[in-house]
């Protein structure tokens, strides 16, 4: 399980056990790659828990240069958001209301100050439309809304209401929806006793989640509007979170319970960058608890589906999830070393045929077991790369060892055994030559003892091609040896040169180097040099032809061009490409005034071209000459 966090203040945020969040953080920590756009009273930017690294950057404008609309959004200098309020580029809180929200989705954890951040790695963007008394304009938050789409920011926290159905604000909303992003929006408070109990806008739109407010004993909120187009709840009754001047308050509001959905969400796109807002969203009705099941069974005006429940939302998200392990970077040799293993965590493509999407920031579990029944080491933990890799330490005590790999609910078994030192690896191929485009050609690895023995332990390798790719469709792969052998396929694909292919184990490589030719001839372009009309005075011009295949290769050195033409003499009528090029001078009769056609023939295509080179008289002028007494030449 994720550790307690250090943070000084965490134990007084009862939402953290209420939603499971430490289960959560054993899942994911979220990517910097998603942003949450925060349209509220902006954020205390020198707060100490509220850390830079965390703040969205507009990279146009954060590269660009100063005083200049770099995006042309029509925003200067728009750098970490807008301040629609002030009308300026630095939303800086003066309310408290923003910061709050922003501290409960990414305050700093674990730096032994104030609170912890549900999603601590995703990034957030300050949109400012609210002044200090928390009053703001419509407009404002339509702009807000519609630059979050601009910038194609992942979720939009709407920890705001009004009673006021703007046919703008509908719009706005809609479109965000209709362009993929996650609307979160808070169903609204009111006063203990009140009758006005309605959703209140934007959340009452249907393109919005609406959230509504739970307290500590998770029990809905009385204080929380409810009506048919609640969809889930969260913690929003008495929630500590960041503010202003440094400081900390607890605040109570449907405002609250919005901020930790969005949280929730970003780390479910974090998890799973294929999935659909549409998709996150049920996810987390899904996996909502019911906790006033006693007195509303079963989705209710009151909580929607439930309470949200982080640890089940991830978990049920990660079962799409895949471990690879691509090979030994370091195997020991003997017992005592340590070897290391590579290990990659990825998403399902967000498109049919496409690669599987690395998961940055998932937090990989493993442990060695030295033999079956044997007792395990302890669970141990770290986070994947921006490739979605982690490089896991492996120890050896036996000279056959098993690793557990756990993401989630995702396990993988490798098996960790010692090479003998001296070990050799081979790579054949089932030929040395292929054409580009053409069918896969076989390989086979090898790993041999010292005494040319097989050797027999299921060992993970690592492949890669310089041109052309495997069976995956990358140019790198995972492979598993079993019974020292691994036989596999790889594709030319569509570029010519020189492949080649390594195999690794630990310390061990090898190599082959398999030629991909150009395909046959496929167009012929050319002259290069051109020539709109040839006087009849030239005696000669050269041809410069270029040949390549139906992938853009120039063809091989060698391959025949045979020339025909009507006129003139050609030096000579067969020729053959280098690097795809190949020319002839063509010597033109006198006198001469016709066109000639000449017609270059790849016979391995077979293809062809005809050039037209039109021979005219050429007018010359005497400038010096009044012009009345110009003369005319041939």
């Amino acid at each position: 399980l994720e550790p307690e966090p250090n943070d000084d203040l965490a134990p007084n945020q009862y939402a953290l056990t209420a939603i499971r969040a430490r289960e959560a953080w054993n899942i994911t920590h979220g990517d910097p790659a998603v942003t949450v756009a925060v349209i509220d009273t902006g954020y205390a930017s020198q707060h100490a828990d509220l850390d830079p690294a965390n703040v969205w950057r507009n990279q146009a404008e954060y590269a660009g240069l100063p005083n200049i609309d770099d995006d042309a959004n029509g925003l200067i200098d728009d750098i970490v958001g807008w301040d629609w309020y002030e009308e300026d580029n630095t939303p800086e809180d003066g309310n408290g209301h923003g910061s709050h929200i922003m501290g409960t989705i990414v305050a700093a954890t674990n730096n032994e100050t104030g609170i912890s951040g549900l999603a601590r790695r995703v990034q957030v963007a300050p949109l400012r439309i609210f002044g200090p008394t928390g009053a703001g304009q419509i407009s404002d938050l339509v702009a807000a809304i519609d630059y979050a789409v601009m910038q194609n920011h992942s979720i939009i926290n709407l920890s705001l209401t009004t009673s006021t159905d703007s046919p703008a604000l509908r719009a706005a909303v809609e479109n965000a929806h209709a362009k993929g992003i996650l609307v979160i929006a808070a169903s609204g408070n009111m006063p203990v006793g009140s009758s006005f109990t309605t959703v209140q806008y934007p959340a009452f739109y249907p393109t919005t989640l609406a959230v509504a407010a739970t307290d500590a004993n998770d029990a809905w909120a009385p204080f929380s509007r409810y009506g048919a187009t609640v969809d889930l709840a969260a913690p929003g009754d008495s929630i500590l979170s960041t503010h202003l001047n440094n400081q900390y308050r607890t605040i109570s509001g449907t405002s609250m319970a919005t901020a930790h959905v969005s949280a929730l969400a970003a780390l479910l796109h974090s998890l799973r960058p294929d999935l659909s807002s549409v998709e996150i969203a049920e996810i987390m009705r899904a996996t909502a608890v019911d906790v006033n099941s006693d007195e509303q069974p079963g989705r209710d005006n009151f909580l929607g589906t439930g309470r949200i429940d982080m640890a089940a939302a991830l978990l049920a998200a990660s079962s799409a999830l895949t471990i690879t392990t691509d090979g030994f970077g370091v195997i020991p040799t003997q017992i005592g070393q340590t070897g290391e293993l590579r290990v990659q965590v990825t998403a399902p493509p967000a498109t049919a045929g496409a690669a599987r999407r690395p998961i940055h920031n998932a937090v990989l579990h493993y442990r060695m077991q030295a033999a079956p029944g044997a007792p395990a080491n302890s669970w141990q933990r770290m986070l994947t790369d921006v490739r979605g890799e982690a490089t896991i330490p492996v120890a050896m005590e036996l000279p056959v060892e098993t690793l557990e790999l756990q993401v989630g609910t995702v396990t993988r078994t490798v098996e960790a055994a010692m090479l003998p030192p001296d070990s050799q690896l081979v790579l054949t191929t089932s030929v040395t030559n292929t054409l580009a485009g053409g069918d896969p050609i076989s390989f086979t690895v090898q790993l041999h003892d010292a005494q040319g023995s097989l050797i027999t332990a299921t060992i993970p390798i690592h492949l890669a091609a310089s041109v052309g790719r495997f069976e995956n469709g990358q140019n790198q792969q995972g492979a598993t040896l079993t019974a020292g052998t691994y036989s596999g396929l790889f594709q030319p694909g569509e570029i010519a040169g020189a492949s080649l292919l390594t195999a690794t184990v630990g310390s061990y490589a090898a190599t082959a180097l398999v030629g991909v030719r150009p395909a046959r001839p496929y167009t012929i372009t050319g002259p290069t040099t051109l020539f709109p009309e040839v006087s009849i005075s030239a005696n000669s011009i050269l041809l410069e032809f270029q040949v390549e295949d139906q992938y853009g290769n120039a063809v091989i050195d060698g391959t025949q061009i045979t020339l025909y033409a009507n006129g003139g003499t050609l030096d000579a009528s067969t020729l053959e490409t280098e690097q795809g090029r190949t020319s002839v001078l063509m010597r033109l009769p006198s006198p001469q005034t016709q066109t000639i056609a000449v017609w270059v023939v790849a016979h391995a295509g077979p293809v062809e071209i005809r050039v037209d080179i039109p021979v005219v008289r050429v007018r010359i002028w005497l400038p010096a000459l009044p012009a009345a007494h110009t003369e005319w030449r041939e």
